[in-house]
């Protein structure tokens, strides 16, 4: 199965949806109606790898492929070196048979490839539907159409999944979810079986063990991390030593128990001293779930419902979260908490990272680093400054030691002033210079500069200036 397209698809998924927006980035590339897609799909499935690329040579122009009948799709996968018959089939009798399908649907006429059916949902892979879906939506689709591998033994896959696709739900965000599969062979040799990948690096398979005498029964055990509030379709593939399907899959749909889901889940906010920050956060709300009340926790920000869309699927409430123009200068943190009622009704959090950044600006900080000389006088200019242009005063510079002298405080209010530094430097060799100057402007903030510096042992030519 195209791992990518499955984790495209996990994003719909979080809107509670069985089907994928028409024209999304990913169909841009597949020319007609998804036919070149379902036959690579098909065919790494069945261990003979075409690429997409080249599905959509063999199919020729998108307007062609658009039109194709099953018949004419089995002729140029003969092409690719894939032997497929077309067979009429209930989404049952493929779920008996066990591996892939490529399936034709209407309204619209769509090609895909179902790489595992359960008893409630099933796992494909085609232009706009992808992913774990409700065999309920495809059976209103399926026109019975199916092309399948010619037989070159067992009529059926030789591993039997038992229940291969199906629904699980999630406690919350950050949680470990652990399923089980049951596998089965129902061939006439032993089979040996191995995990040749998973759709996402939030999930792991482990098996119980690697060969499976005929009629015996083990299992494999898949972990899933919930890293975030949308639900999302994870799917296995398991390789064997069946020579008609050496790759077969199984997956599940891990559903978010809450009525509704953050974007994003985490908020970050950026904005200046003075001025008004204002971010948006979207709620998507299933299954009549309604948003109550928001807040936030800190004192200078402050949260209101937007804007309601109406949806389908899901409705979309917007909340805007605003940093006043009063908040303190510095990174700060907060939460931004939404309670909803309805199906699944919860409190919803939102953590919030935001920094606001300071209208005055005191450059250097540090005014030098490096080896000086004992006796020696270093000079450094202090630049005060105001980001927005505004005026601003420095009541006082106070050096921490004699040794350093600081030219007077400018009390004018103006957006930009300099102060010269000297400092004298005195100590043994080898030891640290350290001194401070504390600023005091304007509004009662206050501002250190550092003054550090290295006296060299005797014998080193050290300079009066950072190194």
């Amino acid at each position: 199965m195209n791992r990518a397209r499955a984790a495209n698809c996990a994003a719909w998924c979080a809107l509670g949806a069985f089907a994928c927006a028409p024209g999304d980035a990913a169909a841009e590339h597949v020319p007609g109606n998804g036919a070149a897609q379902s036959l690579a799909a098909l065919s790494r499935a069945m261990g003979k790898p075409v690429a997409d690329r080249d599905a959509r040579a063999a199919l020729g122009e998108p307007s062609a492929s658009a039109s194709l009948s099953l018949e004419e799709l089995r002729k140029h996968a003969a092409d690719l070196g894939l032997e497929l018959r077309a067979i009429r089939a209930t989404l049952k009798e493929l779920r008996f048979r066990g591996g892939s399908a490529l399936v034709r649907l209407r309204d619209p006429d769509e090609f895909v490839t179902l790489s595992a059916v359960g008893s409630e949902y099933a796992l494909g892979e085609g232009r706009v539907q992808g992913g774990v879906h409700s065999n309920e939506i495809f059976s209103e689709r399926f026109t019975g159409d199916a092309l399948v591998p010619v037989c070159k033994g067992e009529p059926q896959s030789w591993l039997w999944i038992h229940e291969p696709v199906r629904r699980v739900a999630a406690s919350g965000v950050n949680t470990i979810i652990t399923e089980r599969a049951e596998l089965t062979n129902r061939g006439p040799q032993t089979l040996e079986l191995s995990v040749d990948s998973t759709s996402c690096t939030c999930s792991q398979a482990t098996l119980t063990t690697t060969s499976l005498a005929p009629g015996d029964t083990a299992a494999a055990d898949v972990t899933m991390r919930v890293d975030s509030w949308g639900s999302r379709s994870v799917s296995v593939s398991l390789r064997t030593n069946d020579p008609q399907w050496p790759l077969m899959d199984f997956g599940f749909y891990v559903r978010m128990p809450f009525g509704a889901a953050p974007r994003p889940a985490r908020l970050r906010m950026h904005c200046r001293e003075g001025e008004q920050g204002t971010r948006t956060v979207a709620l998507l709300l299933r299954h009549g779930a309604a948003l109550v009340k928001c807040s936030t926790r800190q004192r200078f920000t402050a949260a209101e419902p937007a804007r309601l869309v109406p949806g389908e699927e899901a409705d979309v409430q917007y909340v805007a979260v605003a940093v006043e123009a009063a908040a303190p200068p510095g990174p700060f943190s907060d939460e931004l908490v939404m309670e909803v009622t309805g199906a699944g009704g919860d409190q919803v959090v939102v953590p919030i990272e935001g920094l606001v950044e300071p209208d005055i600006i005191v450059e250097p900080t540090t005014m030098f680093r490096g080896r000086v000389s004992s006796g020696s006088v270093v000079k450094r200019t202090i630049v005060v400054r105001s980001r927005s242009g505004r005026g601003l005063s420095v009541e006082s510079a106070d050096p921490s030691s004699t040794s350093v002298t600081v030219s007077a405080a400018q009390r004018d209010s103006r957006p930009r002033h300099e102060f010269e530094v000297e400092v004298h430097v005195h100590g043994q060799p080898g030891t640290v210079v350290e001194h401070r100057v504390k600023l005091r402007l304007s509004g009662g903030r206050e501002q250190e500069v550092a003054i550090i510096g290295m006296i060299p042992d005797r014998g080193a030519n050290a300079p009066d200036a950072v190194r």
